[in-house]
């Protein structure tokens, strides 16, 4: 049975560095998310006040 490195045709190293960014990249992701609803919170109780 083919390890997914293989099947994906590149070294395990490059696929761990690949995974590796994408977790990053979505962490990231995740807390500018995270901002961007408390900015919108505060805008909102700020015209609602």
């Amino acid at each position: 049975m083919k390890t997914v490195a293989e099947t994906l045709g590149m070294s395990r190293s490059n696929l761990h560095d690949r995974l590796n960014g994408s977790a990053k990249i979505l962490k990231m992701s995740e807390e500018i998310k995270k901002q961007t609803i408390r900015k919108r919170r505060l805008q909102h109780q700020a015209a609602a006040a």
